[in-house]
């Protein structure tokens, strides 16, 4: 049947217009496409949603455009920080789900999308409803096994992490998400093999360096946690790194190299709690008490907790990347009754 023939048809007719539209709407998802890539973040974003909306106008069934949208609006969440624009992203992303997504990329993406908005149920079905369809993805499993660990499932996270390695044990972040498991489940002396594995793999990263100084940090190993602190601080100077490595010289008995780092820690973090409570302890146990009282009022007054619950946490804390179930590291109870002794008024 030709053309003139299906106009003649009014349901040929309705499937030659659906067809159009479809493909007036893929056009405009493409153009969404090609224009973030061409224009600078705000502006090609923007541009970009509305060639995203064109084409979800056209065809309100393709998921697959929906997708698209949701992810735009939550980058422009993040560049002009109005939750508008999140909530656009979390509707464009609901109504994907209602409808077909008939792209795995599209799928794997918005399954992505739903983890960083905290929706990390619905982002572990569709990461399985995949890992289903393409079992030797280790991408796929890395992503399962951090869903687990924002989930707090330390023990599936481990085990899917292994999934990954053991489909291909050559890539760093299957290393690296393995050893953030396993630290999270308390084993450190895994954590600690596969951070090891890390830096061999990606030996230019600070940020692998830093993630197994704070591993060592972890399993009491102080002195071991010095050398790859160091590492990482000659690749990055870096506030964190700093606190980390001045925590491993506090807790293996020099102090006064402690007070070093954390306050080069301070200068380059002045508004972190962490790192001012950190340096008050170091101030106090080395007799300067009036100034660290003044730091601890402030550490308390950034982070808006009473002193008791300072106390109780105990300090230094130490904090390693990527990850926000591993963010306050909380070392052995005896350091807290040193605190308690030390932490007195003026």
């Amino acid at each position: 049947m030709g053309v003139a023939q299906a106009l003649g048809n009014p349901s040929a007719s309705t499937a030659v217009v659906n067809h159009q539209l479809k493909s007036e709407a893929y056009k405009s998802y493409l153009q969404g496409r090609s224009v973030v890539r061409r224009e600078k973040p705000a502006e090609g974003i923007q541009a970009a949603i509305s060639f995203y909306n064109r084409a979800v106008a056209l065809d309100p069934n393709w998921g697959c455009a929906y997708v698209a949208l949701a992810e735009a609006s939550l980058q422009m969440n993040q560049v002009i920080h109005d939750t508008i624009w999140l909530d656009r992203s979390l509707d464009a992303a609901a109504r994907s789900l209602r409808n077909d997504i008939t792209c795995p990329s599209s799928e794997f993406r918005l399954a992505r999308l739903l983890n960083k908005t905290g929706n990390n149920i619905p982002a572990l079905s569709l990461f399985q409803h995949l890992s289903g369809r393409f079992s030797y993805s280790d991408q796929i499993q890395r992503e399962i096994a951090n869903t687990y660990l924002k989930l707090g499932l330390y023990n599936d996270a481990v085990a899917e992490s292994i999934h990954a390695v053991t489909i291909d044990p050559n890539q760093w972040r299957n290393r690296d998400i393995a050893a953030k498991a396993y630290l999270a489940a308390g084993n450190y002396l895994k954590a600690i093999e596969h951070f090891k594995e890390v830096t061999s793999l990606n030996a230019d990263s600070p940020t692998r360096y830093h993630n197994l100084g704070a591993a060592y940090l972890y399993a009491g190993w102080y002195d071991l946690a010095v050398e790859p602190l160091r590492k990482a601080l000659v690749l990055n100077p870096r506030a964190a790194t700093h606190s980390n490595l001045g925590t491993a010289y506090f807790y293996s008995g020099r102090v006064l190299a402690s007070v070093h780092e954390y306050e080069k820690a301070v200068a380059l973090s002045p508004d972190s709690d962490v790192y001012i409570g950190n340096l008050a302890t170091a101030y106090r146990l080395t007799g300067r008490r009036r100034r660290a009282n003044d730091l601890f009022v402030k550490a308390i007054r950034l982070a808006r907790k009473s002193v008791s619950e300072y106390m109780s946490q105990g300090f230094p804390r130490a904090l390693i990347e990527a990850n926000p179930n591993l963010q306050a590291l909380q070392h052995d109870r005896r350091f807290i009754e040193v605190f308690k002794k030390y932490a007195v008024s003026n």
